[in-house]
């Protein structure tokens, strides 16, 4: 990425996906992450004169619903391990990713950016990424990506079957659909997710008007731990929102449910979170009381391996529908920034479409060390617990949640 004082190269008149079309499956954060940064870094390395791709974005959901709709929180690191910021400072956009979180302490060791990490809400980061689209990048709301097929022959098209009914073509497919992805479904069937061993509850409480959100979840986030052993988290969402979860380990995934919730269900839920949480915080009751029944949730962990692209392959997958995470990793949305961010990035630089793709696997391969083989997970839970501020509990629970984090790990097959 070109800086602001770097003296500027002459802007290249040839590229390979000039004036093709790109199609991107999901307005997440890992697909708006790829088309804002894509349209930066060709903007800073080409002539005007060099017509660039166009760019569609498919999202099952509605502008208005992913623009409303609050959701929990989600931490966007500096530290070694992570990228996040970095990535935002990529994109231009660091500076507003930073006014609309709900930032923690005043913890300066990386001198360069405002924390070292902040908490924002899933929904602000997303609203953040869509303002920073160019006028030109296109998104297509409440039609998703239901499969894809790839054309044959050298430089062929990708058909994507759409859920309107339609196909639509392309040159190049960036499959940023989730952890569930369609078109990895379709083209890579033998791919599944794994269970790795825990479950989790949670919900965002909303604080009355008037009053902002009590205690130390104004300001922090943590991992406490209660009289069942379960591990509890729970942090800011916004000034008047906070999120909170109860986790625990279990050899048998959950059988999931989807909103609209019956009044049964959500009595069932928040009854269970707090048996769960029970003598976790004082917090936890009064959340459970305040907790929109629409934001709560009950997950899985699940993860699912990367791997690398077949070499001239047109449907590249980033985020969770490349690498999912599990949500104790604490380093999806990240990971989410990072891909998107990279992968605009090796296809504005390299010369040709199977060079770029085999960069971006090389990088998305070192960010993923710690999920291969190597049973390495155990120091990577430190890197986790320390950006996750549980080092500021006191440290009789801090001893405890890494006891709970040790058995989950130790369950991990990974």
């Amino acid at each position: 990425m070109i800086k602001k004082g770097d003296e500027l190269p002459p802007l290249g008149l040839h590229h390979h996906l000039a004036g093709k079309r790109i199609i991107v499956a999901g307005a997440g954060i890992a697909g708006l992450s790829f088309a804002v940064a894509f349209r930066r870094n060709w903007a800073a390395s080409f002539s005007p004169s060099l017509a660039p791709p166009s760019t569609v974005i498919y999202e099952r959901e509605s502008k208005e619903t992913t623009v409303a709709r609050t959701g929990y929180s989600m931490t966007i690191r500096s530290d070694g391990f992570s990228g996040g910021m970095q990535s935002t400072e990529k994109m231009g956009l660091l500076d507003k990713v930073v006014a609309a979180s709900a930032t923690a302490g005043a913890d300066r060791r990386n001198k360069k950016f405002p924390v070292p990490a902040l908490r924002i809400a899933r929904s602000d980061l997303r609203r953040v990424l869509i303002d920073g689209l160019a006028a030109q990048d296109e998104v297509r709301w409440t039609v998703s990506c239901t499969g894809a097929e790839v054309c044959p022959g050298d430089g062929g098209k990708v058909n994507v079957q759409l859920s309107n009914g339609s196909i639509d073509e392309c040159d190049l497919l960036i499959a940023a659909d989730g952890a569930r992805s369609k078109p990895r479904g379709a083209l890579r069937p033998e791919d599944g997710l794994r269970f790795t061993g825990a479950v989790t509850l949670g919900g965002t409480a909303r604080f009355p008007e008037g009053k902002g959100v009590e205690g130390w979840a104004n300001r922090d986030w943590r991992f406490v731990i209660g009289e069942t052993g379960k591990g509890m988290f729970m942090a800011p969402v916004n000034q008047h929102s906070a999120s909170w979860s109860v986790s625990y380990i279990t050899e048998k995934p959950r059988a999931l449910m989807r909103p609209p919730y019956t009044q049964e269900q959500v009595d069932g839920m928040l009854k269970e979170a707090l048996e769960t949480g029970k003598g976790s915080s004082t917090c936890l009751k009064r959340m459970v009381a305040l907790t929109d029944p629409d934001t709560l949730t009950l997950s899985n962990a699940m993860e699912r391996d990367p791997f690398k692209h077949k070499e001239g392959e047109r449907v590249i997958f980033i985020g969770d529908a490349n690498h999912a995470m599990c949500h104790f990793s604490g380093n999806g949305a990240n990971m989410a920034l990072m891909d998107g961010c990279d992968l605009a990035e090796q296809l504005c630089k390299a010369s040709t479409l199977v060079a770029a793709v085999e960069t971006y696997d090389d990088h998305a391969a070192v960010q993923d060390s710690c999920l291969d083989e190597s049973g390495e997970h155990s120091s990577c839970a430190r890197d986790r617990l320390e950006a996750k501020g549980l080092f500021g509990a006191d440290e009789d629970r801090q001893l405890v949640y890494v006891g709970f984090l040790a058995e989950y790990y130790s369950k991990v097959s990974l």
